[in-house]
C-alpha cells in the first residue's frame, strides 16, 4: 500500500486556493484529483499495461477493482481519463476522493523496482499537484 503523508495540510491548502481564485471547493477538488490521477496513470511502469489498468479513481469508499487485462499505455490512459471524469461527476463537499491500485506488487513499482519508471512517481504526482497550489501563495 502506497500511503501519502500531509493530506490534512493538502485539504487546507485547497480552501485557501478556491477562496483566493473565487472558485467552488468542489471544483478545485475534481481538477487537483484528476490531474494527480492523470499523473499517476501516466507514470506507472508498462510491461503488459496490467499495472496501469489497475488505477482505480472513486468518490466515498476505495475501489478495490482488479482487473486482469492490460494494454498499451495509450489506450489505457485513454479509458482511465473517462473513467475519471464519470466518478468524479459524482463528487460533493466534504467527500473523499480515493485512488487506489489492489495488485499486489503496485508498492514495489512506487519502490521502484521497475527499470521504466523511478522510484516514488505516486508521491511525486500528488507533490508537483500540490506545488501547484504554492504557485498562487499558499
Amino acid at each position: 500500500m502506497i500511503k501519502i503523508r500531509n493530506l490534512k495540510s493538502f485539504s487546507v491548502d485547497v480552501d485557501k486556493f478556491a477562496d483566493r481564485l473565487g472558485l467552488d471547493v468542489v471544483t478545485v477538488v475534481k481538477k487537483l484529483s484528476f490531474d494527480i490521477f492523470a499523473d499517476v496513470v501516466a507514470g506507472t511502469p508498462v510491461d503488459t499495461g496490467r499495472a496501469m489498468n489497475n488505477w482505480n479513481i472513486s468518490v466515498g469508499v476505495p475501489n478495490h477493482k482488479v482487473r486482469k487485462a492490460g494494454g498499451t499505455a495509450a489506450s489505457v490512459a485513454s479509458g482511465k481519463q473517462g473513467e475519471a471524469t464519470t466518478a468524479l461527476a459524482t463528487l460533493a463537499p466534504f467527500q473523499t476522493v480515493w485512488l487506489s491500485n489492489s495488485l499486489p506488487y503496485i508498492g514495489f513499482l512506487e519502490e521502484g523496482t521497475s527499470k521504466q519508471a523511478p522510484n516514488g512517481w505516486v508521491a511525486r504526482a500528488v507533490q508537483n499537484n500540490m506545488q501547484q497550489l504554492g504557485r498562487f501563495g499558499l
